[in-house]
């Protein structure tokens, strides 16, 4: 009873000191699996996205048509002027097997790709897709996750 009490203390520990190293991280879904052209993704974490690694987390289905995923990233400073953009491919799928990269379990899975943000100053982060689709299926949702710096 003792050693359960010690390893479930343990493990709450190291959850904690992981989530410490976390400046932010936020996560939104799209409805139905879907991500329409005109549909802006707007991530406010309500602190500075900082100069660094942003990590993008797409969410998505084994049933996504394609193997990899545009996406385009605004970033905005606190008076809503882009100060920063870019267009980032991620891939989902392995290009000879077609299996997924990311992991999960069933249809759905997640991966984490990293970008590299230049520019001080940014308040709000803008996800739109670029697949050249009006309604792209398969995609489950969306995160972006910064970590402080060490």
């Amino acid at each position: 009873m003792i050693k359960k009490g010690l390893l479930a203390f343990g493990v709450g520990l190291l959850c904690l000191a992981c989530n410490q190293n976390r400046h932010f991280e936020i996560h939104q879904g799209l409805p139905a699996g879907r991500w329409l052209a005109g549909d802006t993704l707007r991530y406010s974490p309500g602190v500075d996205i900082l100069p660094g690694t942003l990590w993008l987390s797409p969410r998505y289905t084994s049933e996504y048509p394609y193997r990899n995923l545009y996406v385009r990233y605004l970033l905005l400073d606190s008076a809503g002027q882009v100060i920063e953009e870019n267009l980032h491919n991620l891939a989902l799928f392995h290009p000879q097997t077609g299996e997924p990269l990311g992991t999960g379990f069933g249809k759905s899975f997640s991966l984490s790709d990293s970008v590299q943000i230049n520019s001080e100053g940014g308040k709000e982060l803008l996800l739109l897709q670029y697949m050249r689709r009006e309604d792209l299926s398969g995609v489950e949702g969306f995160g972006i996750r910064q970590n402080k710096k060490n």
